[in-house]
């Protein structure tokens, strides 16, 4: 288990992607969560702040991700996970030196939520822990089984949503011009896992109900 609520800042622009990204990991991995939606204020909160971990998009206002990555690697060796709707193929020479030796590695968009948590957890060199640590509603407290259908109900919404997100925004911004057909498939076919486990906890929720 991530001990002693581990330091997450998340920096991304999409409001969507930021707010609903932060409730996901605050829930699965244990851990305090802050958010920039600028590189600027990316760089001004790392020196402020020690971090564990910055789950860094590479694709934000005012300091793209590879300046505040040049920036914060000037003052710290916080791990780094790069996010980017780019593939790593079609990085520049220089940019891939720079996820190979200054950071804990890319993550492409979209991605699978589980996926995203592991390689999270991989960075932080930590067990990945799924306990609630946001406050239940003063109505649960003593009631377990209705906390846990609440979290896993939020949990539903919240990987959907980022998902459909996910691709809207991809196909908004271009990133499906001129990608081959198994390329497009490949991304389709992560927002497909990502409805496959949510209708697995849909199930499981279910269950739960039946049993309270």
């Amino acid at each position: 288990m991530i001990k002693n609520f581990r330091k997450i800042l998340i920096v991304e622009d999409e409001p969507i992607m930021r707010d609903v990204g932060e409730r996901i990991l605050r829930r699965r991995l244990s851990t305090n969560i802050m958010t920039v939606d600028n590189g600027f204020d990316a760089i001004n909160t790392a020196k402020i702040i020690t971090y564990d971990l910055i789950l860094l998009d590479l694709n934000i206002p005012v300091c793209d991700g590879w300046e505040v990555l040049d920036e914060i690697r000037k003052f710290s060796e916080v791990k780094i996970l790069l996010v980017s709707g780019m593939e790593k193929d079609f990085c520049t020479p220089d940019q891939i030196n720079k996820i190979d030796t200054l950071t804990s590695g890319l993550i492409r968009k979209p991605f699978n939520i589980t996926n995203l948590i592991l390689e999270i957890a991989a960075a932080l060199g930590e067990n990945v822990s799924i306990d609630p640590v946001c406050p239940e509603p003063d109505n649960l407290k003593g009631r377990s089984e209705a906390r846990e259908i609440v979290h896993d109900l939020n949990d539903i919404h919240a990987t959907m949503r980022i998902s459909c997100e996910g691709y809207f925004y991809s196909k908004e911004h271009g990133y499906f011009t001129n990608k081959s057909r198994d390329k497009k498939a490949e991304h389709l076919e992560v927002i497909l896992t990502d409805i496959i486990d949510s209708v697995e906890l849909a199930n499981n929720v279910v269950k739960k109900i039946r049993r309270l």
